[in-house]
């Protein structure tokens, strides 16, 4: 898609929304595949194998973690070499809906009520991506100034995720998490 970006002559701010936006939907879709996890029974199914569910879910995100990265790393450096853009700035404008999305989807994934449901991730996914889009659309947010808030969002947006993985893992090992039927 950046190619055909490319191709047809987008500026950096358009390819930079377009970044802003697949990396909402990739933060999106990682969760959706971890959320499988406690979905259906397969929670209750894993204690029973070799693996523990607090051993399937740290797997399942260290997977996901390395090809986000991977991804993100790829699209920053295709991105700032075609649009002869600085990588510092796509990676933060990158990065930031990308943990955003990831924080709210885990956060959904966390209700008790909504666990067991197949709707409530994607939807904080699509209203994430939505979000990103409106964000997106200003052209002030591009500024070399707003650099600094754009960072400070990321810096608060990991701590809030590092604390919402650990008390993930918290759930999963008192056996909360594991009855989502």
């Amino acid at each position: 898609a950046l190619a055909v970006l490319g191709y047809l002559g987008a500026e950096v701010e358009d390819s930079v929304a377009f970044l802003m936006l697949a990396s909402s939907v990739m933060g999106s879709s990682s969760i959706l595949v971890l959320s499988h996890l406690f979905a259906g029974g397969m929670g209750e199914l894993s204690c029973t194998c070799y693996f523990s569910a607090r051993q399937l879910a740290a797997y399942q995100m260290l997977a996901l973690g390395a090809v986000n990265l991977l991804t993100l790393v790829f699209r920053i450096c295709f991105a700032g070499i075609r649009w002869e853009a600085d990588l510092f700035q796509i990676g933060i404008y990158m990065g930031v809906p990308f943990v955003l999305t990831v924080s709210v989807c885990i956060g959904v994934l966390q209700f008790e009520g909504l666990r067991n449901r197949a709707y409530p991730v994607p939807a904080a996914g699509i209203l994430s991506a939505a979000g990103v889009l409106v964000l997106a659309s200003a052209q002030q947010i591009y500024t070399v100034s707003a650099v600094a808030v754009w960072g400070a969002a990321l810096a608060a947006g990991a701590a809030v995720l590092f604390a919402q993985i650990r008390h993930l893992f918290q759930e999963i090992d008192k056996g909360e998490i594991l009855c989502t039927d």
